[in-house]
């Protein structure tokens, strides 16, 4: 039951950091945002490797869990930096108190900022849930090997 339950959160944690990726991919070059793309990108990178590598851990014996949970653990002390970051530029820029109004390329971009900071806290979100089935697994083997 715990491996299925790790198998969907992780192809969820998996998602999400593709979806990282494709909304930094999607804003191209801007020359006020590019260190926040940056970073965007370098989570949804490691996110993704972080995902990978747990899904070969669930098949693969050989790769402790530990250090999967320290991946994991990783990428979502990164991923709550990154949704933090976005939503602190957004409210010190201004831009988006507002969604209505005639511009659509100002609604089209705050819909963009509130989408990348959503996936962010996302990624957060599955990568904690793993960090904590994580340990239940663990703890489980610990009380197994102490039978």
């Amino acid at each position: 039951m715990l491996a299925a339950v790790t198998v969907v959160v992780r192809a969820v944690q998996l998602l999400c950091a593709v979806l990282v990726l494709g909304l930094v991919f999607s804003w191209g070059p801007m020359s006020l945002w590019t260190s926040y793309l940056s970073y965007s990108l370098f989570v949804g990178v490691f996110s993704v490797l972080v995902g990978i590598l747990g899904a070969v851990a669930i098949c693969a014996t050989f790769i402790s869990p530990r250090f999967t949970m320290a991946g994991d653990a990783l990428a979502a002390v990164l991923s709550l930096a990154g949704g933090i970051v976005w939503t602190v530029r957004t409210v010190s820029a201004g831009v988006c108190s507002s969604w209505s109004g005639p511009n659509v390329y100002v609604v089209a971009f705050c819909r963009r900022i509130h989408a990348t900071q959503a996936s962010m806290f996302s990624t957060f979100v599955m990568s904690s849930v793993l960090v904590w089935l994580g340990y239940q697994t663990l703890s489980k083997r610990k009380q197994a090997s102490s039978v």
